[in-house]
């Protein structure tokens, strides 16, 4: 299957010039929170390919969206329902400790749009997570099933997929694959695939990328490579063989 990628290698910080390799939208690179509390420059080099993620219990991301970044949200989703999203990365924690990282869509057709929703996606640590979890997918706050919660060992290199189909501005599925296997097996929260309604987007952005932390707990992961695309909401059997060169490590697709 042909499938229309916006790619980030890591082979660059990911706010340098022309850092994103889009087939659609307008995006050429990733932009940092500047907002108060956030801090700039959480994401370093390792050389391979590789970038790190360390910011030292403050919040800190990088950013594809519409309103901060003119024109941007036209790189993340699409425009009437259904829309679809997938991402794919290869991630991995590099403290039993500290989280690695976080990945979060919101997937509005505007960022003034009245009702729109989001999915955040958290690679935890070892040692109080245990694995990886979808953070308040129903917008429930403060109820145990709202925090999908899988076992997986962080601190080793992972391919993470989250498939998300909308059927509206406040229902959709989500589905999670780890290295191309289909996760319904929770520790805590809901199972998976999760489908009901979604946590809402409420702030003044609501059509995003976002991949970092918007929060305090410490986090020290490294990423290699990052995919999306608003084609489908993919399998991993249904992308097999389609991801962009350049990449890194693909194994199994």
């Amino acid at each position: 299957m042909a499938v229309n990628w916006n790619s980030y290698n890591a082979n660059v910080v990911p706010d340098a010039a022309n850092s994103i390799t889009s087939t659609y939208g307008s995006a050429t690179a990733f932009t940092y929170n500047t907002s108060t509390g956030y801090t700039p420059n959480v994401f370093a080099s390792l050389g391979n390919g590789i970038v790190s993620f360390i910011n030292g219990g403050s919040k800190g991301q990088i950013r594809v969206s519409g309103t901060k970044d003119p024109n941007n949200g036209d790189s993340v989703v699409g425009v009437g329902y259904p829309k679809y999203f997938t991402w794919v990365a290869r991630a991995k924690a590099n403290s039993a400790t500290d989280r690695a990282i976080e990945v979060e869509v919101a997937l509005a057709d505007a960022d003034a749009d009245t009702s729109a929703s989001r999915v955040k996606f958290v690679i935890g640590d070892n040692t109080l997570m245990q694995g990886v979890q979808f953070d308040t997918i129903d917008g429930v706050s403060g109820t145990p099933a709202n925090k999908p919660t899988v076992a997986v060992d962080t601190s080793q290199w992972h391919i993470y997929q989250v498939s998300i189909a909308m059927t509206d501005a406040t229902h959709g599925t989500v589905s999670l694959y780890v290295d191309g296997q289909l996760k319904t097996e929770t520790t805590g929260g809901s199972a998976l695939p999760y489908s009901g309604v979604l946590n809402a987007a409420t702030g003044s952005l609501k059509r995003y990328l976002y991949v970092g932390t918007t929060g305090t707990n410490s986090y020290n992961g490294s990423l290699d490579w990052l995919v999306w695309t608003n084609q489908g909401a993919y399998s991993p059997a249904q992308i097999k063989g389609s991801l962009p060169a350049g990449l890194g490590d693909t194994t199994g697709y």
